[in-house]
């Protein structure tokens, strides 16, 4: 398969299909017929009408007629991109990759249409899901979602049905009751109340850079650029629904979203409240934060040698308004040591479980705060690829998640990554030239209650009176992998 691919090609459009002007509709573009069947058959039993379509100019065609000045009907809701080696020359070419159709949000077709950011684009495909070069390209041309699996596309559609489509009139704009008094503040969608609006941004917009501006819930102003909140991170921060992660996986779905609304919609009078409460002289600072401690791993499949990247967030720090991969890693909650927070992190970033069994570095920051950081070698709990299948619906947490082999970090550059450990470490680890020590010793024991002790409080007094002690003892036991050095965390 080939790697990177550019735009081009383009066929004379073909007469599409049409769609009820008034239900919720969705577009699939396969040219393979028994497969755009069971697309469609799909899309139908999450509670949209579906259009095929088999050639990329007939789905713009019919896009640019609803978008026409005198159209009263309404856009899809979501685009579904079937992609794959339709030829079987072995590579995924330009006309294949449905180039113009995955940036019609970037650069759409005339008349441009604001409502055109609100279509919610997936890209189905296991040339595209299992390739980092193939995804991260998809996603830079306009695509919001990367699958290869219907059952996380099934999800999908069910979140964005209940979060992001409403009953729909003249232009696509609201009919009927009102579900709130706020609108997202991208896609200008309206009519959400808060669970709304967090269920829609975690699923359609972490893709994207975010807005600049005051919050639609509240008066805080957030930007997307170093040094400030950005909205989604607010968002996820101050204004997540009480209860929302009812199983505690760290994924929103769409049962649990609904269960925590409970009738709740956001009134003029309810909004106006929570101004209030988010006012100057009502905003209570934050107490000091206990001592920081973050875990990185390195997750190897001992069945095919593949290694796990997360697919980072645009407004997770160092992505820079850009998807991003990086390693599964995350800050110790309060109380946690090392290897819960790994286990913890690892399951929302990627949905994949995991068993930490050795450390392959670990760093003190040489700083006033003295935060460490560890990289764990961990493998799978079940090592079956047909069973574990990564992550793929995004959320505050992720985009996504991939295995890859050592190799294909070849095409990708250094810029790509939030940070390029992963390119740094996979080689070594696979090569043996770096290698995991073990943890069933009485110094990693002592070292892992010593931060669930600290990350438990803010008492820097107890942080000076163990560190030391704990790290004295890592460096006897430790002493290749034990660095005083800068890293990133995950916070």
């Amino acid at each position: 398969m080939g790697a990177k691919v550019h735009p081009g090609g383009g066929q004379k459009p073909a007469r599409p299909p049409t769609v009820a002007a008034a239900q919720a509709h969705v577009f699939v573009k396969s040219p393979n017929p028994e497969r755009a069947k069971a697309l469609c058959a799909l899309v139908e039993a999450c509670g949209f009408a579906a259009a095929n379509y088999g050639e990329t100019d007939a789905c713009l065609a019919e896009l640019a007629r609803l978008m026409a000045p005198d159209s009263k009907e309404a856009l899809p809701s979501a685009l579904i991109v079937d992609i794959y080696d339709e030829n079987g020359d072995g590579m995924i070419d330009e006309s294949e990759m449905c180039w113009p159709l995955l940036r019609m949000v970037q650069r759409p077709h005339a008349p441009f249409d604001d409502r055109l950011k609100r279509v919610f684009v997936v890209v189905i495909s296991k040339d595209v899901a299992q390739s980092p070069r193939l995804t991260l390209d998809a996603l830079g041309a306009g695509a919001k979602m990367v699958t290869d699996d219907d059952s996380h596309l099934t999800e999908a559609l069910e979140l964005l049905k209940m979060t992001s489509v409403r009953s729909v009139g003249v232009r696509g704009e609201a009919s009927g009751g009102k579900r709130g008094q706020v609108k997202c503040p991208v896609c200008a969608l309206p009519g959400l109340s808060p669970q709304l609006l967090y269920g829609h941004y975690s699923l359609c917009h972490v893709t994207e850079p975010g807005p600049d501006g005051p919050c639609p819930l509240c008066p805080q102003v957030c930007r997307a650029g170093h040094g400030f909140q950005p909205f989604a991170r607010h968002l996820e921060k101050c204004h997540a629904p009480e209860g929302l992660d009812a199983d505690g996986d760290g994924h929103v779905s769409a049962a649990e979203l609904r269960a925590s609304m409970k009738g709740a919609v956001m009134t003029k009078a309810a909004k106006k409240n929570l101004e209030a409460m988010f006012s100057a002289g009502n905003v209570q600072l934050p107490g000091p934060e206990p001592y920081v401690a973050y875990a990185w791993l390195v997750v190897r499949r001992p069945s095919d040698g593949k290694y796990l990247m997360v697919l980072e967030a645009a407004h997770t720090p160092g992505c820079h308004g850009k998807p991003r991969y990086w390693l599964p890693a995350g800050k110790c909650d309060p109380g946690e040591n090392f290897t819960e927070a790994a286990i913890r992190s690892c399951a929302e970033d990627t949905h994949v479980q995991i068993k930490p069994t050795g450390l392959l570095r670990l760093m003190l920051e040489p700083s006033a705060k003295k935060s460490l950081r560890c990289i764990l070698y961990a493998e799978p709990v079940e090592d079956d690829p047909t069973i574990v299948v990564p992550k793929a619906v995004p959320d505050f947490h992720s985009i996504g998640a991939i295995w890859v082999d050592p190799a294909d970090l070849e095409e990708l550059n250094d810029a790509e990554y939030r940070n390029p450990d992963p390119p740094r470490l996979f080689p070594g680890v696979e090569a043996g030239t770096t290698k995991a020590h073990p943890l069933d010793t009485d110094t990693w024991r002592h070292l892992e209650a010593t931060v669930k002790t600290l990350t438990a409080v803010n008492d820097p007094a107890q942080r000076d009176a163990l560190l030391p002690h704990a790290w004295d003892a890592c460096e006897r036991t430790y002493k290749s992998v034990c660095h005083h050095a800068v890293g990133t965390g995950k916070d």
